[in-house]
C-alpha cells in the first residue's frame, strides 16, 4: 500500500503569492484610476469643444445670415424711420479696434447683439424679446470675446472678425485647458 500525499500549498508558496499580489494590486489600481482620470479629461475636453463649437457656429450663422447693419450701441435709432449708422470703417484703416460686443440690425429693423455677461456669451434679440440668452453653460468659461468689422471697399458688405477663448473651469484637475476660436466672414444681407 502506498503513501497518500495531499495536494496543498506550502507556506512558502502562500508567502510568495501574497508578496506578488502586494506588488501588483497597487499597480493595477493606479492604472485603473489613471484610465478613469483620462476618461474624465476626455469628457471635459469634449464638453469644452461642443460648447465652443455651438457658440461659435451660432454667432457666425446668425450674424452672417440675419445681419444687415452693424451699429454703434450708443446711437439708438428712433422708429418709425430708424437712423442706422454703419459702424464699420472702410479698409485700410489706421487700426481696427476690437470690442467685446457687437450690435446689429436684421432686415426687419430689429436689433440683436452678442456680448459677455460674466464668463458667458449672451445674446439679445428684440424680435423675439430675448434678453441674456446664454450660448454657453456655466461649466466652461469664455474670455477675450472680441468683435471687429470693416468694409473691403465703400460698397461691399461688412466683414466681421470674431474671436474668443474657451476654457474649462478649474475644479479638481489644475491642468489648464483652453481652445481659441477665431474667424472672419462677410454679411450676406447687406
Amino acid at each position: 500500500m502506498g503513501i497518500k500525499s495531499k495536494k496543498s500549498f506550502t507556506i512558502i508558496e502562500m508567502v510568495i503569492v501574497v508578496g506578488v499580489l502586494s506588488f501588483t494590486l497597487p499597480l493595477l489600481f493606479s492604472i485603473i484610476f489613471l484610465i478613469l482620470r483620462q476618461q474624465t479629461n476626455v469628457y471635459s475636453l469634449q464638453e469644452l469643444k461642443n460648447q465652443g463649437d455651438n457658440a461659435f457656429s451660432t454667432i457666425q450663422s446668425t450674424i452672417k445670415q440675419d445681419g444687415v447693419n452693424i451699429v454703434n450701441p450708443s446711437i439708438t435709432p428712433f422708429p418709425p424711420y430708424p437712423t442706422i449708422i454703419d459702424n464699420c470703417p472702410t479698409y485700410p484703416t489706421p487700426s481696427l479696434t476690437p470690442a467685446p460686443y457687437i450690435f446689429l440690425y436684421d432686415s426687419q429693423g430689429k436689433d440683436f447683439s452678442y456680448y459677455m455677461v460674466g464668463s458667458r456669451i449672451a445674446s439679445n434679440s428684440a424680435a423675439n424679446s430675448i434678453s441674456n440668452y446664454f450660448l454657453t453653460s456655466d461649466k466652461i468659461s469664455i474670455s477675450n470675446l472680441q468683435f471687429s468689422c470693416y468694409h473691403s471697399n465703400q460698397f461691399s458688405p461688412p466683414i466681421v472678425w470674431t474671436s474668443f477663448k474657451v476654457s474649462r473651469i478649474v475644479g479638481t484637475d489644475p491642468t489648464p485647458v483652453y481652445m481659441q476660436y477665431s474667424t472672419k466672414f462677410q454679411l450676406r444681407n447687406y
